[in-house]
């Protein structure tokens, strides 16, 4: 009876029911995969702000951030200029965000990889040499082959903070620190490289003791003031360097009459 027995054969079709079915799940993830990165890349082609296409000769938007530093209470100078990112200095193309030393960050993108929500600050300090991250500034030293970004005037020498620090000078000296960043006032969470900044807005970061007043940059309404690249001068809704309301006073006129004088806004927004 032993020798009469056969193992029943098996079935394949089972086998080749997962296979398939395991290949159309593959197909359908890479399908997904490749549609997901054409729409992001569209996305970021389509979304402000936009980079020129030198091959239709449509221009591309042309944006102004402010970005202030502080440390232990005193404000970093300006960023300084650059045009070039900091590791291929010798390159043919120049950084579409990028400083004039104005405190500004231009940003006018060339390619896409620096428009829409590729415009960071992370993109602009990233060609600049230098970090900021939700914990840490890094201006660069000797690293960055642009003119180095000093410290705080009373520790020029000193580029690298992080939240934790003590103050070493100032009315803060002794003092532990926290990093924040706000954006026209507001404060903002997460790591300030990652934020994709706006036309007009100010961005300013600070490491001081919590709990400390964290002003609002003493410059930053003058640079918005003296744009000289673009004819509009943009400010965001809801920027502190936006003008008040008109402002009507009266002087006196001819024979005791009075006349009214309207002072307009300094600085329009479309």
């Amino acid at each position: 009876m032993r020798s009469k027995y056969r193992k029943p054969k098996r079935r394949r079709s089972g086998s080749r029911a997962w296979l398939v079915a395991t290949g159309a799940i593959v197909l359908v993830f890479v399908l997904i995969l490749v549609l997901t990165v054409a729409d992001r890349q569209g996305a970021s082609a389509n979304t402000a702000p936009r980079y020129a296409d030198q091959t239709t000769g449509v221009a591309g938007d042309h944006w102004h951030t402010f970005l202030g530093v502080n440390v232990c209470g005193e404000w970093l100078d300006n960023p300084p200029k650059f045009e070039k990112p900091y590791d291929n200095p010798n390159a043919t193309f120049n950084a579409g965000i990028h400083s004039h030393g104005d405190g500004l960050i231009h940003t006018h993108p060339f390619q896409a990889s620096e428009g829409g929500q590729n415009a960071t600050l992370g993109k602009f300090l990233s060609y600049g040499g230098w970090t900021i991250t939700d914990s840490t500034i890094d201006l660069g030293g000797a690293n960055s082959t642009h003119t180095q970004w000093p410290g705080p005037a009373s520790a020029p020498k000193k580029t690298t903070w992080q939240s934790g620090d003590t103050c070493p000078f100032g009315k803060y000296k002794g003092e532990k620190t926290e990093l924040t960043w706000y954006v026209d006032g507001v404060q903002q969470s997460g790591n300030p490289s990652d934020y994709h900044q706006q036309n007009g807005e100010t961005i300013a970061v600070y490491l001081l003791p919590k709990g400390a007043e964290k002003p609002f940059p003493p410059t930053a309404c003058a640079a918005f003031d003296n744009i000289s690249d673009t004819p509009l001068k943009v400010l965001s809704k809801k920027s502190p360097c936006r003008a008040t309301a008109p402002t009507t006073t009266t002087v006196p006129g001819a024979a005791g009459s009075t006349t009214a004088t309207t002072t307009p806004a300094t600085t329009s927004t479309p």
